[in-house]
């Protein structure tokens, strides 16, 4: 089990860029959350298997239709909490 920080740049505010968030990862099968942050950027806790977690990245990485992700800046995070669920926080 892998649990990622992400840190989304670009225009992701305001475009549905946490429900696109959302829906791809419970279609994948990965928990935590998704927030914006006051600064413009997207933050997600993202924890699943491998694969998945790959799988997810990648999409977040192209994002929604009407979005422009200039940068994903990941980070690892070890003994994290287990997240049962995504969810959008504010």
């Amino acid at each position: 089990m892998r649990t990622l920080h992400l840190s989304v740049e670009g225009l992701v505010q305001a475009v549905g860029f946490r429900y696109y968030t959302l829906t791809q990862a419970q279609s994948i099968g990965i928990n935590g959350w998704v927030k914006n942050t006051r600064d413009g950027r997207v933050e997600i806790i993202a924890q699943g298997e491998e694969r998945r977690i790959n799988t997810f990245v990648e999409h977040i990485k192209k994002g929604p239709r009407f979005s422009r992700v200039d940068q994903v800046h990941i980070e690892e995070i070890t003994n994290a909490p287990t997240y049962r669920s995504f969810e959008i926080t504010y």
